[in-house]
């Protein structure tokens, strides 16, 4: 169990160094977007909800540092964030 607990701890603190990368140089997310992506489509899924709230945060300021060039990337995150809408 606390191996768990650990692991979800580690993934939000992912997350919140994202931001701060995201902060510092927005411009190197570009080359890897769809690795990012996916990865926030499978944290909107977490069953952590401090997980999904964090991801689709983090997916927002994604959105609106890199504007269209991330547009097309962020179907999966979309969609994975609207299955959580059903709950």
């Amino acid at each position: 169990m606390l191996f768990i607990i650990l692991a979800e701890e580690v993934r939000v603190q992912l997350i919140e160094l994202l931001e701060v990368c995201l902060e510092a140089n927005k411009e190197q997310f570009v080359p890897s977007l769809g690795a990012i992506t996916l990865m926030l489509a499978r944290a909107g899924t977490d069953s952590n909800p401090e997980m999904k709230i964090k991801a689709a945060s983090f997916g927002g300021q994604l959105c609106l540092a890199l504007g269209k060039t991330v547009g097309h990337y962020m179907k999966g995150v979309v969609d994975s964030l609207v299955c959580n809408l059903a709950h």
